[in-house]
């Protein structure tokens, strides 16, 4: 169990059974889901220790000592997250099936093998955060620029058919227009296209629809790689990275038959998504520009020390995820649904027609 504990491997602990576990289990309560309690003592140790449940008269148990409650306050500490994320404390007496089945099945979908290196902190939120957050700042780009394409093209369409209307307008009943104002509509024929190419130069030149595609398709990748990476899947799953250690040896043996080939290690899945973060932020600022992104109007990037400002924040994010990435799957859905509905009703009724006339 210390050896368990020590390499982050993630465990079921049954309580009430006697064992080994059930001592591990009153230490993981006493440090882990009641550190608050254990913080008002003043040595913190010895009172914890006095509280393990050692009902057994083995060997083992002459090992647990002050040194095992520290192991696991030290634990508490270097990685809360994981420590409270990859062991579950089943009790044997008092859970029915459904809540075993699903402490363990969380338990063993925590994550990989083994803690976050040593000073890491929130290291691996923040990064998520701040990914969140440029996610956000484009998304907002994306939607002003698709606003501001979409009044250019359709004021030049506008303007278009305006034109066209007047100029065969001319045409047809021109002995009718010299009777009035004709040399205003003179002057609105040279106006009108001048006016429409100059918006089509400028729908050219400022490329806000395709501005929009690169920043929204962006934001969406952003998306993607942000729940890849806390799921621990793909590209991002270190555990299936360990699982073929023969082809791993294979990698590292040298080539000059010694044998002696250098180990390169793998990144982890932090430095991974870290390296697709920028490789996708580095692609929607060369293809739009640093300064699109600079607008006072866009969200501001929060400071990670600030607790109000990050609580201000996710409740921007929260409404972010709700309003955006999750309307836009439910309008995805919703299509199909409809798309469904209507070919089974098409479907229907050449049914009906083929039995009336079958019937006729």
């Amino acid at each position: 169990m210390r050896e368990a504990f020590r390499c982050g491997i993630p465990s079921a602990m049954l309580h009430n059974t006697g064992g080994v576990t059930q001592t591990f289990v009153t230490l993981y309560r006493e440090c882990v889901t009641q550190k608050k309690i254990m913080k008002a003592y003043e040595n913190p140790n010895m009172d914890d220790l006095a509280k393990l449940d050692i009902v057994s008269s083995e060997l083992w148990t002459r090992h647990v000592g002050p040194s095992t409650v520290e192991m696991m306050r030290r634990l508490e500490e270097r990685a809360p997250e994981k420590i409270r994320s990859a062991y579950a404390v089943v009790d044997v007496l008092q859970d029915n099936l459904e809540s075993i089945v699903e402490k363990v099945t969380a338990c063993f979908a925590s994550g990989g093998v083994g803690f976050p290196e040593l000073s890491l902190g929130t290291a691996e939120q923040d990064i998520v955060l701040l990914a969140w957050h440029a996610c956000m700042v484009f998304d907002i780009a994306a939607r002003q620029f698709r606003l501001i394409g979409d009044i250019l093209y359709y004021l030049s369409l506008c303007l278009a058919v305006v034109s066209g209307l007047l100029s065969i307008s001319a045409a047809a009943y021109k002995e009718e227009l010299k009777a009035t104002a004709f040399a205003n509509v003179n002057m609105l024929l040279l106006l009108l296209p001048m006016t429409s190419a100059f918006l089509a130069a400028v729908m050219g030149k400022r490329r806000h629809v395709q501005k929009w595609a690169v920043l929204h398709s962006s934001s969406r990748q952003i998306v993607s790689h942000i729940y890849i990476f806390r799921t621990r899947v793909l590209e991002y799953d270190e555990q299936s990275s360990r699982s073929h250690p023969e082809e791993e040896g294979k990698e590292t043996a040298g080539s000059g038959g010694s044998g002696g080939g250098v180990r390169v290690d793998k990144p982890s899945a932090r430095e991974v998504f870290v390296e697709r973060f920028r490789e996708v932020y580095g692609f929607a600022l060369s293809n739009v520009g640093e300064d699109c992104l600079k607008d006072d109007s866009l969200l501001d990037r929060p400071l990670l020390s600030d607790q109000e400002a990050m609580a201000e924040f996710k409740a921007k994010l929260k409404d972010f995820v709700e309003d955006q990435i999750l309307q836009d799957e439910r309008d995805e859905g919703k299509e199909r649904r409809e798309t469904w509905s209507l070919f089974s009703c098409r479907r229907c009724r050449r049914r009906l027609s083929m039995s009336r006339r079958s019937g006729g």
